[in-house]
């Protein structure tokens, strides 16, 4: 039986997941993370399992794929997979929440800083030859809207309130005990809209949150 994987960084750092696998009995098949459908057709036939970063998981896929059990999503978002076709063929579909939290929290706030400091502006101009006066916004002291309070969003508000920021937060599913550990505020759309002076969002594109800003919320 075939475990197809197609994520660049599966066991990249430890062989313990390929050693998980050999012990079952299963056959890891390593494709680049581009493969080609013709390429992953060559497998999907004797495939139980497949192991994805960006593959488009969709109908035409699977349809060459009668023997998948599962779907696993070697990341967070499973924009990438048609979860109708999935649930219809009754594929197990499943992701790594916590995988990659860290680095997507600490860029985050790193965007923030340089939106507030205008860094990659005055990097430029250095680089150029310039020596420019640039005026910036402080971050220490002020308001961050984090829409999306789960696994991301918290590790970004950890960083704010390293910076004295105050925090508002809006999401489906509250955590009141983060929340005032924390000393978050859960606050409408609308109020964290028009309190905050930045706003990070961290929700997954679903039909409920597409166009969840525009020029009317940011009016506020």
């Amino acid at each position: 039986m075939k475990v197809i994987c197609t994520s660049p960084s599966f066991a990249k750092y430890d062989d313990a997941p390929i050693s998980a696998l050999k012990e079952a009995d299963l056959e890891l098949v390593m494709l680049p993370a581009d493969a080609s459908i013709e390429m992953l057709a060559q497998h999907l036939p004797d495939a139980i399992a497949m192991i994805v970063a960006f593959t488009d998981i969709n109908e035409s896929l699977l349809a060459k794929a009668p023997r998948l059990k599962i779907v696993c999503k070697h990341g967070v978002g499973v924009d990438n997979i048609d979860l109708n076709a999935t649930r219809q063929r009754k594929i197990f579909v499943t992701n790594v929440p916590d995988a990659n939290k860290h680095a997507v929290a600490d860029f985050a706030f790193g965007l923030i800083l340089n939106t507030a400091r205008q860094i990659y502006q005055a990097i430029s101009e250095t680089k150029a030859g310039n020596w420019p006066r640039i005026f910036a916004t402080d971050v220490y002291g002020k308001t961050l809207g984090i829409v999306g309070l789960g696994h991301i969003g918290k590790e970004v508000a950890r960083r704010a309130r390293g910076f004295n920021m105050r925090v508002l937060a809006t999401d489906a599913w509250p955590d009141r005990e983060f929340a005032q550990q924390h000393q978050i505020e859960y606050v409408s759309l609308d109020t964290l809209t028009a309190q905050s002076d930045f706003i990070s969002l961290h929700t997954p594109l679903t039909p409920e949150t597409e166009n969840m800003f525009n020029a009317a919320g940011y009016s506020r």
